[in-house]
């Protein structure tokens, strides 16, 4: 995707099969935000919404319960997975042991092109907070932190991290709803850049740390207010 923006790039490309077609649209709302922690999710209006029938919707929220991303109550209901300070202190510590190996290992690769692509998705998200289209934000986000993981050529690192990354997608899109992140994320994002831009690896672990911790705090600070384990609503 080097030298387009997300938002100009296909996000669901013809699927191989209608299963994983499912998979990966439903993966990309929960990614985006347009499915959010708690939220009940019924198979026939997704197959509605997909113009697929039910049964590969139903085999693909099999495979995402498998995964962690939807749950199931005692009745059989499916919901979004909710979200607990425990869980994102857990997702986010993995986040950094892979990052900051992996980082070390990208930043000294990093090419021009590299830079030039970072730049690209920080303006787009710049673009998405001005017209609070937070989807878009979302996917300018993850594309700007994967350019150096990419970069890496760590491939079971990038496989782990995309894992995790789906994981902690439920909490980015939960801190996405508050209040006043956005200026605090895009001047780390802004920092980060500069920091890439000179391949500085430790300076760009530390700005992770603190980025990272924006959304760890801001479960904590939810739960604290009894906003915390939405699964059961």
């Amino acid at each position: 995707m080097v030298g387009q923006t997300v938002a100009e790039a296909e996000v669901r490309q013809p699927p191989e099969s209608f299963s994983d077609y499912a998979i990966r649209s439903i993966r990309q709302d929960l990614i985006e935000g347009r499915l959010m922690p708690g939220e009940r999710i019924g198979a026939e209006e997704l197959a509605e919404s997909l113009g697929i029938s039910h049964v590969p919707v139903r085999e693909a929220l099999r495979f995402l319960e498998a995964q962690g991303h939807v749950r199931r109550g005692a009745r059989g209901q499916l919901r979004v997975a909710g979200v607990t300070p425990e869980e994102a202190d857990e997702i986010y510590r993995l986040r950094e042991l892979l990052e900051s190996d992996i980082h070390r290992v990208a930043m000294p690769l990093l090419t021009d092109a590299d830079i030039d692509e970072l730049r690209l998705h920080y303006a787009e998200m710049e673009r998405a907070v001005a017209a609070h289209d937070i989807p878009v934000f979302a996917q300018a986000n993850r594309a700007f932190h994967f350019v150096p993981f990419r970069r890496s050529n760590q491939t079971w690192s990038i496989r782990f991290l995309d894992m995790i990354w789906d994981a902690a997608a439920r909490y980015q899109t939960s801190l996405f709803q508050r209040d006043g992140w956005e200026v605090r994320l895009q001047r780390q994002h802004s920092d980060l850049l500069e920091a890439m831009t000179r391949r500085d690896a430790d300076e760009v672990n530390r700005l992770m740390n603190e980025h990272r911790h924006v959304t760890v705090e801001s479960t904590h600070l939810a739960a604290e207010r009894g906003e915390g384990e939405v699964a059961s609503r």
